[in-house]
């Protein structure tokens, strides 16, 4: 009895193993962002790993017609692997009010308590935005 023949894949075989990559660095990119602060900094450095090899993939199947589906969801990965670097960036740049807020947040029992936290988020992101550009030596439009 002959063997079923296996269905072949468009995709060239060394850009499959940079998907396989791509796609388990994207997977951790997403956990990490799920799992907050003080894991999620590691998206800076998952997020652009998984985009160089998302690139890598695009790269290696530019050759091959047809894959069109592929390349669109690869392109969107490869977005979404550089989106990743920018939260992180902003995770950063706001991690003292993030905390803040969070810890405001956990012990706030009441709407009234609840609602001082979020002026006080506000007030503090409007504080850091505001030393942020005043180190870019900038001025805030009032």
């Amino acid at each position: 009895m002959a063997e079923p023949e296996r269905p072949t894949s468009p995709v060239p075989a060394i850009a499959r193993r940079d998907t396989s990559i791509f796609l388990g660095l994207l997977g951790v990119t997403a956990l990490l962002y799920l799992l907050s602060t003080p894991l999620a900094f590691g998206m800076a450095l998952t997020g652009p790993a998984a985009a160089v090899f998302g690139a890598r993939a695009l790269w290696k199947s530019r050759q091959e017609p047809g894959l069109t589906g592929f390349r669109l969801s690869m392109a969107m990965g490869i977005l979404m692997g550089m989106f990743s670097l920018l939260m992180a960036i902003s995770l950063t740049l706001f991690h003292g009010v993030l905390n803040d807020y969070r810890d405001c947040s956990a012990r706030a029992v009441t709407s009234s308590a609840q609602a001082a936290c979020d002026e006080g988020y506000n007030a503090g992101i409007q504080d850091r935005v505001t030393e942020l550009l005043e180190q870019l030596g900038l001025s805030v439009p009032q």
